[in-house]
C-alpha cells in the first residue's frame, strides 16, 4: 500500500491534514500559506529550494540538501568561508552591555536569532563574517556612567517589587550583580527604575550626579 506524500511541489514527506505534511500544515495554521518560510526574524524569507542549506535546516535530507550542507561545513573548517574572531565580537557586546543595550535589543536590532548571542559570547571561536557585521553596526548608547546601585536596591526592596514579572532576564542578571557589586550603569538603573518602580531616575535618587561613581 503506497502512502500519499505532500501535495506541496519537491515535498516528499508523508501527509498528515489537508494534503500537507506535517510542516506545511504548520505553516499555513500560522501564517495562512503552506509555502511561506518565516525564519528567526519572524518576516517571511526568500522561498525555499532543495539544494539549498536553509532548506537542510528545516527538515529536509534529501541528496542536494545533504550535499550543501556538507560543502558549506567542509568550507567553514578550512577557512575558505569569511569569519571573524570570535572574541572581537565579544569585546564589542560587552561594550554595548555596559552603555545600556539589553542582550534581547541587540538581538533585535542586528536582526540575528535569539540563540546567536549566547553562542557567540559562551562557545564561539570564529563568527560568520555577515552576523559579526550586524553585531558591529549596533552602535553604544555613550560613554557609560556608572552610579551607586544602593538608593536603587533599597527602593525596589521597600517596595517589594517581583523582579521576575518586571524585568527580563537580563536585567534582572544586572540588578543582582549591582546590589553585589555597589555600582550600576546610569542607563540600566533608569531602566530598572522605570519597569519595576514607574518612577524616573532622579525619582529614585534625587541627585543623580552625586551617585556617580569614577570609572
Amino acid at each position: 500500500m503506497s502512502v500519499a506524500v505532500c501535495s506541496i511541489d519537491g515535498c516528499d514527506r508523508d501527509v498528515r491534514a489537508r494534503g500537507w505534511c506535517s510542516m506545511h500544515y504548520q505553516r499555513w495554521e500560522r501564517h495562512g500559506d503552506p509555502t511561506v518560510y518565516v525564519g528567526y526574524t519572524g518576516r517571511p524569507q526568500a522561498p525555499l529550494v532543495h539544494g539549498s542549506r536553509r532548506m537542510y535546516g528545516t527538515g529536509c535530507r534529501c541528496l542536494p540538501c545533504a550535499v550543501e550542507e556538507s560543502r558549506y561545513k567542509a568550507d567553514w573548517y578550512a577557512g575558505r568561508k569569511r569569519r571573524v574572531p570570535a572574541d572581537q565580537v565579544r569585546a564589542h557586546l560587552a561594550e554595548l552591555v555596559a552603555s545600556g543595550w539589553t542582550r534581547q535589543q541587540v538581538t533585535a536590532e542586528a536582526d540575528i536569532g535569539s540563540s546567536t548571542i549566547w553562542h557567540v559570547e559562551h562557545r564561539a571561536r570564529w563568527v560568520n563574517s555577515r552576523t559579526a557585521a550586524a553585531i558591529f553596526a549596533v552602535e553604544p548608547i555613550g560613554k557609560p556612567i556608572r552610579i551607586e546601585s544602593g538608593p536603587l536596591v533599597e527602593a525596589v526592596e521597600r517596595r517589594g517589587v517581583l523582579l521576575a514579572s518586571a524585568l527580563d532576564d537580563a536585567d534582572r542578571r544586572a540588578y543582582y550583580r549591582a546590589r553585589g557589586s555597589g555600582v550600576i550603569a546610569e542607563a540600566i538603573a533608569d531602566r530598572i527604575a522605570v519597569r519595576a518602580l514607574g518612577l524616573t531616575l532622579v525619582e529614585v535618587y534625587g541627585d543623580v550626579e552625586a551617585a556617580e561613581v569614577a570609572a
